[in-house]
């Protein structure tokens, strides 16, 4: 499995998914506002 990933891996034309899914997040963005969210919800600052 791990030859498989590091020579093919799963692809994902993430130009057309945004085109049919305008609201699709990165990585970066989902992590930051879940985590944001969290925090907030915790009462942390």
């Amino acid at each position: 499995m791990f030859e498989w990933l590091q020579e093919s891996g799963y692809a994902a034309d993430i130009p057309s998914l945004r085109k049919l899914y305008p609201p699709l997040k990165t990585f970066e963005t989902w992590l930051r506002e879940t985590t944001d969210t969290k925090r907030s919800q915790m009462g942390a600052s």
